[in-house]
């Protein structure tokens, strides 16, 4: 039930980061893998798999890319919507409404393109996962756009599981918390919270999250849909006494 060989999966915001990580673990269980990007990075260029120019931010970029997979006449199995950003961040009567608009634009209304273009391609019992945040469960003060971007992408999750159920396509979302990568290093300010903050006490490495997108893009999960799933290290499952003492002295 966990086996991917031969789905077609298809990895939105796959150059670097999350989005790399899992197109070469789809890889490596034999899947068919597209990767879609703004960039065909050299990571990608080395495996074997279907690379389509995507910009999530371009309507225009989203449907000529989706055109051009559809002349493939392979149905997409598993979408997977990973592209986003973060943008600057401040206080909200300081905060830039075009910088609102940037956010919302990539991280919301870029998966929402995405799902509307992709509709007719998914398979009958295919997989949607949406990547939103532990920002979208955990408020941190002055980290506003972003947030609300990424609560904003839970919401629509559960309305298109609603919308599609009939079809027998099920759409679920992940929140990360903190994760390893080129934007996010070992020795930055979020990663040191994250250590202070989890029952983990570290922040994730990629590798710690293939896990749930696989079961999620596998059989194994077809009776879940319209759900969430955290990968936070414990961090919102509260304070230990561990950490009361680490941050209290």
């Amino acid at each position: 039930m966990f086996k991917l060989a031969g789905k077609h999966i298809m990895v939105i915001g796959a150059s670097q980061g999350i989005g790399l990580g899992l197109v070469q673990h789809f890889v490596r269980e034999g899947a068919i893998v597209t990767a879609a990007a703004r960039t065909y990075s050299a990571q990608l260029q080395a495996m074997p798999i279907r690379f389509v120019t995507l910009d999530v931010s371009c309507d225009e970029s989203v449907e000529s890319a989706f055109n051009d997979l559809s002349k493939a006449g392979q149905p997409i199995d598993v979408l997977i919507n990973n592209a986003g950003i973060s943008g600057q961040e401040a206080p909200v009567d300081q905060l830039a409404t075009a910088e609102i608009v940037n956010n919302l634009n990539t991280n919301l209304l870029g998966i929402t393109r995405c799902l509307k273009a992709a509709s007719s391609m998914l398979s009958a019992g295919a997989s949607v996962i949406n990547t939103a945040s532990l920002a979208a469960h955990l408020t941190v003060e002055d980290y506003t756009s972003y947030s609300v971007s990424k609560a904003a992408v839970i919401q629509l999750t559960k309305n298109v599981a609603m919308q599609w159920a009939e079809r027998g396509i099920r759409v679920n979302s992940v929140s990360p918390g903190t994760v390893l990568t080129s934007m996010e290093p070992e020795d930055g300010p979020e990663a040191t919270l994250c250590r202070a903050l989890t029952c983990a006490g570290k922040p994730a490495k990629v590798s710690d999250l293939l896990g749930t997108y696989h079961f999620l893009a596998s059989d194994a999960s077809q009776y879940i849909t319209g759900s969430d799933i955290r990968i936070d290290g414990g961090w919102v499952a509260g304070v230990s006494n561990k950490m009361a003492q680490q941050l209290l002295g």
